[in-house]
């Protein structure tokens, strides 16, 4: 016999059948609530736009420098390119950004790697001998980059007056 509650037509209730249906479905929602939520609180790796001006060391260019950026430059390292992390050693090295992660300044063969990432936790910890190799000092473009340009194609007018024709005369 199964256990529920008998209507007087004959038909049965099944109580628990009932509760796993519910049960079944509320869990169908919460599931995919934190899978929405999950993919909203996706992080953001480097600030857009980024701040002004660029600070050796800072990575992420959100305007300081922090464990983000030992952690982006280390995820750079291990090569971590399909989840967003640039590949700043297959950068020209007078980019920007290469300049930026290049806090070792390893002249001879300048690359990129975890010397770079171990002088910034040192600035971080304010260790003595991070703190005079310039990190958190503004890096600048190279002034032999050729500058980028907006682009000349646009629809603005070369003056400064309007170009649309009034549709009243002003008083």
């Amino acid at each position: 016999m199964q256990a529920g509650y008998q209507y007087a037509s004959g038909a049965v209730h099944d109580v628990r059948g009932r509760i796993r249906l519910v049960l079944c479905m509320m869990f169908a929602v919460v599931s995919v609530g934190i899978v929405q939520g999950a993919a909203a609180d996706k992080p953001q790796i480097y600030q857009d736009p980024p701040s002004e001006p660029a600070l050796l060391g800072d990575v992420n260019r959100d305007g300081r420098v922090d464990g983000t950026d030992v952690l982006v430059l280390k995820m750079s390292i291990t090569k971590q390119f399909a989840q967003g992390y640039l590949d700043y050693n297959s950068m020209p090295t007078n980019s920007l950004e290469f300049k930026i992660a290049n806090c070792y300044k390893d002249e001879a063969t300048p690359v990129i790697d975890g010397n770079d990432a171990l002088l910034i936790k040192q600035f971080i910890a304010h260790k003595a001998n991070a703190m005079d190799k310039g990190i958190g000092e503004p890096v600048y473009p190279d002034p032999t980059e050729p500058p980028t340009q907006a682009p000349t194609d646009d629809l603005r007018p070369e003056s400064s007056t309007s170009a649309i024709p009034l549709m009243f005369t002003p008083r």
